[in-house]
């Protein structure tokens, strides 16, 4: 989805702001990343 700035998140808990104006202040992210986590430890060359 996105994100939006602090003064209008802060609009919008109070509910002083529609769901309509609020996603129209989101901004939408340009990518997505995907992160793997890899347990820490030793492994062989072969398995980086």
């Amino acid at each position: 989805m996105g994100t939006v700035d602090k003064k209008d998140w802060k609009e919008g808990d109070k509910n002083l702001l529609s769901p309509s104006e609020m996603i129209g202040r989101v901004y939408v992210f340009k990518d997505v990343w995907d992160f793997r986590v890899i347990p820490a430890g030793w492994y062989p060359n072969e398995e980086k």
